[in-house]
């Protein structure tokens, strides 16, 4: 059995990775109302946040797929959850900072911390795949998990703290926690069986994806 622990930072440091690519990539679409209250921006601008991550994300995955070789990998990985803290950073704090420029901050942490969405995406897989495992598939499974997981608890999370989940005398809503508890184990594998169907069935056909 595989046991060398000197892997398991390296293990845990992905799997928080994909973690984090998880609330980025669900960060703007639940903040749009307090955006929208706070700054004054319209639904149109923040709704080319969501764009603009995703085309972000897309086209560091194409750049990186096909140049990987002009980049220091190992520094690339250590690298990524840097880049996603300043991203956020600037996302979070400068809006509030400079409000004039608010969108403008918005848009800048966004492609920042959705180029890091997209290099985890193309790294992590492989560097856990490099590591000695017993089971590759039972950790690269996992891997995947993790993000399905993130939003899961996310989605979660906004709804606890929007008090979906409390009445107003403070106790707890059973019907809605358990409501929910029942709909993350469904969201987790629409999440999950997506993550897979793109990225591994080739042609993506009906047929293949059933």
């Amino acid at each position: 059995m595989i046991t060398d622990k000197r892997y398991h930072p390296a293990k845990y440091g992905c799997y928080l990775t994909n973690l984090s690519m998880a609330a980025v990539i669900m960060l703007s679409p639940f903040l749009f109302e307090t955006f929208r209250e706070t700054y004054g921006v319209s639904y149109t601008l923040l709704g080319l946040l969501v764009l603009i991550n995703f085309c972000t994300q897309l086209l560091v995955d194409l750049l990186f797929s096909f140049f990987s070789k002009h980049f220091n990998i190992k520094l690339t990985v250590r690298m990524t959850p840097a880049i996603t803290v300043v991203g956020l950073f600037l996302y979070a704090g400068l809006p509030a900072l400079f409000p004039q420029y608010a969108y403008i901050w918005l848009v800048v942490g966004t492609v920042i911390f959705a180029a890091s969405a997209g290099l985890s995406e193309v790294l992590m897989s492989p560097v856990i795949a490099a590591m000695p495992s017993d089971n590759p598939e039972r950790e690269m499974s996992r891997l995947h998990s993790i993000y399905a997981w993130g939003v899961v608890g996310y989605v979660g999370g906004l709804l606890a703290h929007a008090g979906a989940f409390r009445r107003a005398n403070g106790c707890v809503r059973m019907p809605a926690l358990l409501a929910y508890g029942a709909a993350s184990g469904l969201l987790y594998g629409v999440i999950i069986n997506a993550y897979d169907v793109i990225g591994f069935v080739q042609p993506l056909t009906v047929v293949g994806v059933i």
